[in-house]
């Protein structure tokens, strides 16, 4: 992790940098970038590409399909309001 320090006699204190983020899935990045212009067809392979994933995480919280199911429905909408929250310091996934 990138840091910049500070050291006082009383205190030590550590921000996280402004170092540069390799990212890593250009196609990610050129979904987000299209996401951010309005791009519907972006939303779309988004929900494709981490449906089955985010379903399987949501299922082993609450046990119930149904459940799982509408949770799901409501981070992708959550993702399709905040996408110009996401930083790109990590995955897309990860922020998801």
């Amino acid at each position: 992790m990138y840091a910049i320090t500070s050291e006082t006699a009383t205190a030590f204190c550590a921000w996280p940098s402004e170092a540069p983020f390799k990212h890593h899935d250009a196609k990610e990045a050129d979904l987000v970038a299209r996401l951010r212009a309005g791009d519907e067809g972006a939303f779309r392979e988004i929900v494709e590409r981490y449906a089955s994933k985010i379903s399987r995480v949501s299922y082993g919280i609450l046990r119930n399909r149904d459940d799982a199911d509408e949770i799901a429905q409501e981070v992708f909408a959550k993702v399709y309001f905040s996408i110009k929250g996401f930083g790109g310091r990590g995955s897309l996934y990860g922020w998801i």
